[in-house]
Protein backbone atom coordinates (compact mmCIF):
# COMPACT_ATOMS: atom_id res chain seq x y z
CA UNK A 1 0.00 0.00 0.00
CA UNK A 2 1.41 3.52 -0.74
CA UNK A 3 1.77 6.10 1.81
CA UNK A 4 -0.42 8.43 0.98
CA UNK A 5 -3.22 5.03 1.18
CA UNK A 6 -1.24 4.23 4.61
CA UNK A 7 -2.15 8.29 5.68
CA UNK A 8 -6.02 8.20 4.65
CA UNK A 9 -6.48 4.84 5.99
CA UNK A 10 -4.87 5.03 9.90
CA UNK A 11 -5.64 9.11 10.11
CA UNK A 12 -8.34 10.11 7.74
CA UNK A 13 -11.34 8.33 9.04
CA UNK A 14 -13.42 10.78 9.96
CA UNK A 15 -16.95 10.89 11.21
CA UNK A 16 -20.05 13.40 9.87
CA UNK A 17 -19.08 15.59 12.78
CA UNK A 18 -15.61 15.89 12.04
CA UNK A 19 -16.02 16.84 8.16
CA UNK A 20 -18.99 19.21 8.88
CA UNK A 21 -18.47 20.69 12.17
CA UNK A 22 -16.79 23.98 13.80
CA UNK A 23 -14.39 22.26 15.64
CA UNK A 24 -11.15 21.76 14.82
CA UNK A 25 -9.76 20.45 17.32
CA UNK A 26 -9.13 16.77 15.55
CA UNK A 27 -6.58 18.25 12.67
CA UNK A 28 -4.67 18.81 15.57
CA UNK A 29 -4.73 15.27 17.16
CA UNK A 30 -3.65 14.04 13.39
CA UNK A 31 -0.93 16.02 12.92
CA UNK A 32 0.32 14.87 16.46
CA UNK A 33 -0.10 10.79 15.64
CA UNK A 34 1.07 11.21 11.77
CA UNK A 35 4.95 13.06 12.89
CA UNK A 36 5.29 10.01 15.37
CA UNK A 37 5.35 7.73 12.07
CA UNK A 38 7.99 6.80 9.41
CA UNK A 39 5.11 7.88 6.40
CA UNK A 40 5.86 10.42 4.63
CA UNK A 41 3.39 11.61 1.92
CA UNK A 42 -0.11 13.38 0.97
CA UNK A 43 -3.45 12.14 1.75
CA UNK A 44 -6.87 13.15 1.73
CA UNK A 45 -10.32 12.11 2.49
CA UNK A 46 -14.05 13.37 2.20
CA UNK A 47 -17.42 12.31 3.00
CA UNK A 48 -18.92 9.59 0.22
CA UNK A 49 -21.79 11.28 -0.15
CA UNK A 50 -22.90 14.73 0.45
CA UNK A 51 -26.43 16.31 -0.12
CA UNK A 52 -26.42 19.83 -1.87
CA UNK A 53 -29.93 20.62 -0.95
CA UNK A 54 -29.21 20.61 3.24
CA UNK A 55 -25.02 20.85 2.43
CA UNK A 56 -23.71 24.10 1.84
CA UNK A 57 -19.84 22.76 1.03
CA UNK A 58 -17.64 20.01 0.15
CA UNK A 59 -15.43 19.39 2.88
CA UNK A 60 -12.18 18.07 2.21
CA UNK A 61 -9.65 17.14 4.96
CA UNK A 62 -5.69 16.35 4.15
CA UNK A 63 -2.73 15.45 5.93
CA UNK A 64 0.71 15.27 5.19
CA UNK A 65 4.01 14.72 6.40
CA UNK A 66 7.62 15.17 4.95
CA UNK A 67 11.35 15.77 6.20
CA UNK A 68 11.69 19.52 6.87
CA UNK A 69 14.18 19.96 3.86
CA UNK A 70 11.10 18.85 1.63
CA UNK A 71 9.16 21.54 3.78
CA UNK A 72 11.70 23.99 3.14
CA UNK A 73 12.11 23.47 -0.47
CA UNK A 74 8.67 22.82 -1.13
CA UNK A 75 6.85 25.44 0.59
CA UNK A 76 3.27 24.29 2.01
CA UNK A 77 0.85 26.81 1.14
CA UNK A 78 2.80 28.29 -2.01
CA UNK A 79 2.26 24.66 -3.28
CA UNK A 80 -1.07 22.73 -2.69
CA UNK A 81 -3.32 22.42 -5.63
CA UNK A 82 -6.59 20.76 -6.27
CA UNK A 83 -7.84 18.99 -8.97
CA UNK A 84 -11.89 18.19 -9.57
CA UNK A 85 -13.50 16.15 -12.05
CA UNK A 86 -16.61 16.14 -13.18
CA UNK A 87 -17.14 12.53 -13.47
CA UNK A 88 -20.01 12.75 -16.31
CA UNK A 89 -18.66 15.36 -18.25
CA UNK A 90 -14.95 14.65 -17.98
CA UNK A 91 -14.47 18.60 -17.07
CA UNK A 92 -11.63 19.54 -14.96
CA UNK A 93 -10.90 22.26 -12.29
CA UNK A 94 -7.58 23.27 -10.59
CA UNK A 95 -7.73 25.75 -7.36
CA UNK A 96 -5.08 26.69 -5.18
CA UNK A 97 -6.28 25.71 -1.54
CA UNK A 98 -4.43 27.98 0.76
CA UNK A 99 -4.83 31.40 -1.25
CA UNK A 100 -7.78 33.86 -1.02
CA UNK A 101 -8.35 37.01 -3.38
CA UNK A 102 -6.63 39.28 -1.11
CA UNK A 103 -3.60 37.45 -0.78
CA UNK A 104 -2.98 36.29 -4.56
CA UNK A 105 -3.45 40.15 -5.57
CA UNK A 106 -0.92 41.43 -2.88
CA UNK A 107 1.70 38.68 -3.83
CA UNK A 108 1.34 39.26 -7.65
CA UNK A 109 3.11 43.47 -6.43
CA UNK A 110 5.83 41.54 -4.65
CA UNK A 111 8.97 41.23 -6.13
CA UNK A 112 10.69 37.15 -6.39
CA UNK A 113 11.77 36.27 -3.13
CA UNK A 114 15.27 35.11 -2.54
CA UNK A 115 15.40 32.10 -0.12
CA UNK A 116 19.21 30.90 0.83
CA UNK A 117 19.33 26.91 1.63
CA UNK A 118 19.49 26.00 4.98
CA UNK A 119 22.16 23.38 6.60
CA UNK A 120 19.69 20.58 6.55
CA UNK A 121 20.85 19.30 9.59
CA UNK A 122 19.41 22.21 11.40
CA UNK A 123 15.75 20.92 10.04
CA UNK A 124 13.27 18.89 11.63
CA UNK A 125 13.65 15.31 10.59
CA UNK A 126 9.14 15.39 10.39
CA UNK A 127 6.54 17.79 10.01
CA UNK A 128 2.97 16.85 9.70
CA UNK A 129 0.36 18.68 8.95
CA UNK A 130 -3.30 18.37 8.81
CA UNK A 131 -5.94 20.77 7.06
CA UNK A 132 -9.73 21.25 6.23
CA UNK A 133 -11.52 22.89 3.38
CA UNK A 134 -14.19 23.16 1.44
CA UNK A 135 -13.36 22.12 -2.39
CA UNK A 136 -16.58 23.39 -3.83
CA UNK A 137 -15.33 26.93 -3.27
CA UNK A 138 -11.48 26.19 -4.27
CA UNK A 139 -12.25 23.87 -7.31
CA UNK A 140 -15.32 26.04 -8.72
CA UNK A 141 -17.26 22.50 -8.58
CA UNK A 142 -21.11 23.02 -9.66
CA UNK A 143 -23.60 22.35 -6.90
CA UNK A 144 -25.77 19.71 -8.30
CA UNK A 145 -26.24 16.01 -8.95
CA UNK A 146 -23.37 14.15 -9.98
CA UNK A 147 -19.84 12.28 -9.31
CA UNK A 148 -16.42 14.15 -8.68
CA UNK A 149 -12.97 13.04 -8.42
CA UNK A 150 -11.17 14.59 -5.73
CA UNK A 151 -7.32 14.89 -5.66
CA UNK A 152 -3.94 17.42 -4.92
CA UNK A 153 -1.07 18.00 -6.51
CA UNK A 154 1.65 19.36 -4.60
CA UNK A 155 4.75 19.72 -6.67
CA UNK A 156 6.10 16.46 -7.42
CA UNK A 157 3.77 14.99 -5.03
CA UNK A 158 0.23 14.02 -5.60
CA UNK A 159 -2.47 12.74 -2.97
CA UNK A 160 -4.42 9.69 -3.38
CA UNK A 161 -7.63 10.21 -5.21
CA UNK A 162 -11.27 10.50 -3.49
CA UNK A 163 -14.85 10.34 -5.15
CA UNK A 164 -17.38 12.32 -3.66
CA UNK A 165 -21.23 12.18 -4.90
CA UNK A 166 -23.51 14.90 -4.44
CA UNK A 167 -27.01 14.15 -4.41
CA UNK A 168 -30.04 16.40 -4.77
CA UNK A 169 -33.61 15.82 -4.29
CA UNK A 170 -34.60 17.05 -7.96
CA UNK A 171 -32.17 15.27 -10.02
CA UNK A 172 -30.65 16.56 -13.14
CA UNK A 173 -31.74 15.52 -16.83
CA UNK A 174 -28.42 13.82 -18.13
CA UNK A 175 -26.77 15.94 -20.47
CA UNK A 176 -26.08 15.05 -23.93
CA UNK A 177 -22.17 14.50 -24.18
CA UNK A 178 -20.49 15.30 -27.67
CA UNK A 179 -17.05 13.10 -27.91
CA UNK A 180 -14.16 15.91 -28.42
CA UNK A 181 -12.73 15.93 -31.78
CA UNK A 182 -9.22 14.48 -32.59
CA UNK A 183 -6.94 16.87 -30.99
CA UNK A 184 -4.26 17.58 -32.16
CA UNK A 185 -4.43 16.38 -35.17
CA UNK A 186 -2.48 13.31 -36.31
CA UNK A 187 0.54 13.50 -38.73
CA UNK A 188 -0.47 11.63 -41.75
CA UNK A 189 3.45 10.37 -42.21
CA UNK A 190 3.19 8.94 -38.71
CA UNK A 191 3.66 4.94 -38.98
CA UNK A 192 5.98 5.24 -41.85
CA UNK A 193 9.57 3.69 -42.17
CA UNK A 194 12.77 5.50 -42.81
CA UNK A 195 16.25 4.34 -43.87
CA UNK A 196 19.05 5.02 -41.35
CA UNK A 197 22.51 3.15 -40.19
CA UNK A 198 23.87 4.33 -43.74
CA UNK A 199 20.47 3.03 -45.50
CA UNK A 200 21.28 -0.83 -43.53
CA UNK A 201 18.12 -1.10 -41.68
CA UNK A 202 14.81 0.83 -40.82
CA UNK A 203 13.16 2.19 -38.21
CA UNK A 204 9.52 4.64 -37.68
CA UNK A 205 9.37 8.01 -39.06
CA UNK A 206 9.42 10.07 -36.16
CA UNK A 207 7.10 13.21 -37.13
CA UNK A 208 4.21 13.94 -34.07
CA UNK A 209 1.59 13.47 -33.40
CA UNK A 210 1.14 10.29 -33.52
CA UNK A 211 -1.62 7.75 -32.17
CA UNK A 212 -0.23 4.81 -33.23
CA UNK A 213 2.16 2.36 -31.35
CA UNK A 214 5.73 2.76 -31.91
CA UNK A 215 9.50 2.31 -30.55
CA UNK A 216 9.17 5.29 -28.22
CA UNK A 217 5.94 3.80 -26.35
CA UNK A 218 6.10 2.95 -23.49
CA UNK A 219 4.88 -0.70 -21.50
CA UNK A 220 1.77 -0.85 -20.12
CA UNK A 221 1.77 -3.03 -17.10
CA UNK A 222 -1.27 -5.38 -15.65
CA UNK A 223 -3.56 -3.10 -13.89
CA UNK A 224 -1.78 0.13 -14.84
CA UNK A 225 -4.36 2.33 -16.30
CA UNK A 226 -1.86 4.51 -18.31
CA UNK A 227 1.69 4.78 -18.78
CA UNK A 228 3.98 7.67 -20.23
CA UNK A 229 7.14 9.38 -20.52
CA UNK A 230 8.74 12.20 -21.47
CA UNK A 231 11.76 13.65 -23.54
CA UNK A 232 13.34 16.79 -23.15
CA UNK A 233 14.55 17.54 -27.17
CA UNK A 234 15.03 21.40 -26.77
CA UNK A 235 18.94 20.77 -26.41
CA UNK A 236 17.90 19.84 -30.52
CA UNK A 237 15.30 22.57 -30.89
CA UNK A 238 12.94 19.96 -30.57
CA UNK A 239 9.97 20.17 -27.83
CA UNK A 240 8.87 18.14 -24.83
CA UNK A 241 7.81 14.86 -26.37
CA UNK A 242 5.12 12.64 -24.30
CA UNK A 243 4.62 9.36 -25.37
CA UNK A 244 1.69 7.18 -23.53
CA UNK A 245 -0.03 4.25 -24.00
CA UNK A 246 -3.66 3.41 -22.09
CA UNK A 247 -6.21 0.89 -21.20
CA UNK A 248 -9.78 1.75 -19.83
CA UNK A 249 -13.35 0.68 -20.47
CA UNK A 250 -15.47 2.76 -22.72
CA UNK A 251 -18.28 4.94 -21.93
CA UNK A 252 -20.94 6.98 -24.18
CA UNK A 253 -19.06 10.06 -24.19
CA UNK A 254 -16.14 8.23 -25.48
CA UNK A 255 -17.97 7.26 -28.77
CA UNK A 256 -18.51 8.89 -31.64
CA UNK A 257 -22.03 9.15 -33.17
CA UNK A 258 -20.46 8.97 -37.09
CA UNK A 259 -17.89 7.12 -38.59
CA UNK A 260 -14.01 9.05 -38.92
CA UNK A 261 -11.27 7.81 -40.25
CA UNK A 262 -7.75 8.77 -41.06
CA UNK A 263 -5.82 8.36 -44.41
CA UNK A 264 -2.54 7.68 -43.48
CA UNK A 265 1.40 8.05 -46.32
CA UNK A 266 1.34 4.09 -45.91
CA UNK A 267 -1.48 3.91 -47.31
CA UNK A 268 -3.13 2.42 -44.53
CA UNK A 269 -6.76 4.14 -43.45
CA UNK A 270 -7.60 4.08 -40.03
CA UNK A 271 -10.65 4.00 -38.25
CA UNK A 272 -11.58 6.57 -34.87
CA UNK A 273 -13.64 4.04 -33.24
CA UNK A 274 -13.38 6.14 -29.78
CA UNK A 275 -12.18 9.41 -29.04
CA UNK A 276 -10.87 9.71 -25.43
CA UNK A 277 -10.06 13.07 -23.55
CA UNK A 278 -6.65 13.78 -21.74
CA UNK A 279 -5.52 16.82 -19.77
CA UNK A 280 -1.74 17.13 -19.64
CA UNK A 281 -0.09 19.25 -16.69
CA UNK A 282 3.12 20.71 -15.91
CA UNK A 283 3.54 22.20 -12.33
CA UNK A 284 6.21 23.94 -11.19
CA UNK A 285 7.30 25.45 -8.05
CA UNK A 286 5.38 27.80 -6.03
CA UNK A 287 3.05 27.55 -9.19
CA UNK A 288 -0.73 28.85 -8.36
CA UNK A 289 -1.59 26.58 -11.31
CA UNK A 290 -0.20 24.25 -13.92
CA UNK A 291 0.11 24.41 -17.61
CA UNK A 292 -2.42 22.66 -19.20
CA UNK A 293 -2.47 20.94 -22.48
CA UNK A 294 -6.34 19.19 -23.54
CA UNK A 295 -5.95 16.67 -25.91
CA UNK A 296 -8.80 14.05 -27.48
CA UNK A 297 -6.84 10.69 -28.12
CA UNK A 298 -8.21 8.54 -30.93
CA UNK A 299 -8.67 4.97 -30.54
CA UNK A 300 -8.37 3.01 -33.63
CA UNK A 301 -9.99 -0.33 -34.25
CA UNK A 302 -11.54 -1.94 -37.09
CA UNK A 303 -14.70 -2.52 -35.02
CA UNK A 304 -17.27 -0.57 -33.77
CA UNK A 305 -16.79 -0.52 -29.82
CA UNK A 306 -19.62 -0.41 -27.54
CA UNK A 307 -19.85 1.12 -23.61
CA UNK A 308 -18.19 -1.55 -21.34
CA UNK A 309 -15.60 -2.76 -23.98
CA UNK A 310 -12.09 -2.13 -23.04
CA UNK A 311 -10.14 1.00 -25.51
CA UNK A 312 -6.27 0.54 -26.05
CA UNK A 313 -4.78 3.83 -26.96
CA UNK A 314 -1.54 4.97 -27.94
CA UNK A 315 -0.50 8.80 -28.21
CA UNK A 316 3.50 10.73 -29.01
CA UNK A 317 2.74 14.16 -28.92
CA UNK A 318 5.59 17.23 -29.03
CA UNK A 319 3.52 19.11 -26.10
CA UNK A 320 4.79 23.20 -27.01
CA UNK A 321 4.11 22.23 -30.57
CA UNK A 322 1.40 25.54 -31.68
CA UNK A 323 1.01 26.83 -28.22
CA UNK A 324 2.46 30.14 -26.62
CA UNK A 325 3.40 28.73 -23.54
CA UNK A 326 7.04 29.26 -22.43
CA UNK A 327 9.11 27.71 -19.62
CA UNK A 328 12.17 29.10 -17.87
CA UNK A 329 14.84 27.29 -17.55
CA UNK A 330 14.54 24.73 -14.57
CA UNK A 331 12.71 21.77 -12.84
CA UNK A 332 9.02 20.68 -13.48
CA UNK A 333 6.99 17.83 -12.77
CA UNK A 334 4.31 16.58 -15.26
CA UNK A 335 0.96 14.81 -14.75
CA UNK A 336 -1.16 13.12 -17.14
CA UNK A 337 -5.39 13.34 -15.97
CA UNK A 338 -7.36 10.83 -17.43
CA UNK A 339 -10.76 9.50 -16.50
CA UNK A 340 -10.93 11.41 -12.81
CA UNK A 341 -7.62 9.72 -12.20
CA UNK A 342 -4.15 11.06 -12.26
CA UNK A 343 -0.62 9.60 -13.30
CA UNK A 344 2.19 10.78 -12.82
CA UNK A 345 4.92 12.84 -11.99
CA UNK A 346 7.38 12.63 -14.36
CA UNK A 347 9.69 15.01 -13.39
CA UNK A 348 11.94 16.97 -15.65
CA UNK A 349 14.56 19.47 -16.46
CA UNK A 350 14.04 22.16 -19.13
CA UNK A 351 17.25 23.97 -20.49
CA UNK A 352 19.25 23.60 -23.33
CA UNK A 353 19.16 26.23 -26.46
CA UNK A 354 15.85 27.66 -27.82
Amino acid sequence: MDSQEQIASRFLNLTHEQFFGEDDSFLGDIKWKLVDTDLRGLAINSPKVVMTDTASQLPVVMATCKTGLRGWEVRQKQNCILLSVEKETGTIHFGEIFMDIKEKSSRAKLPEEKREKPDPSSLAAAVAGAYRFDARQVGNIPWESGKIALSIISYDWVSNTVEVELKAKEQKEPSKIIPKEVNPAPNPKAGTKEKWLFGLLERDKQVFPSYIRNSKTPQLLPGQGLSFRIENRRKTRGGLLTCGAFILKANSRHLPDMKVSHQYADGQIRSVSAVVPVTFAIVGLDWPNPRRFDWAIPVYSNKQIHAGEPLYGYFAIDVFAGSEVKLADGNYAAYIIMDGIIYGPKTFQWSGSD
